[in-house]
C-alpha cells in the first residue's frame, strides 16, 4: 500500500517513486496545491478500491500523513 500511494504521488508530480520521501511536506516540498492533493486522494481511492472520508483530509501535511490516512481504510499488506 505504501508503494502504491508513493507511486500515485510520484506520477502526480512527475517524479520517480524513489524520490518520494515519506517525510516530504505536500505544499512546501512537493509544491502541491489543495486541488492536487484532492486529485491524488481520488486516484488512491480508485487504485485501492476504497472511499476516504473527507473530514480527515484537511490535516494532511506530508506524504506520511496520506499513508497514515489510507492505512485506516486498508491493511498495509495490500
Amino acid at each position: 500500500m505504501r508503494l502504491k500511494v508513493k507511486q500515485i504521488i510520484a506520477d502526480a508530480i512527475g517524479a520517480e517513486v524513489a524520490d518520494i520521501d515519506e517525510a516530504a511536506l505536500l505544499h512546501e516540498d512537493l509544491q502541491l496545491e489543495s486541488s492536487d492533493v484532492t486529485d491524488i486522494l481520488e486516484e488512491i481511492e480508485i487504485a485501492l478500491s476504497i472511499t476516504i472520508a473527507a473530514k480527515g483530509t484537511a490535516e494532511l501535511h506530508s506524504v506520511e500523513d496520506i499513508i497514515d490516512l489510507v492505512s485506516q481504510y486498508i491493511p498495509d499488506e495490500i
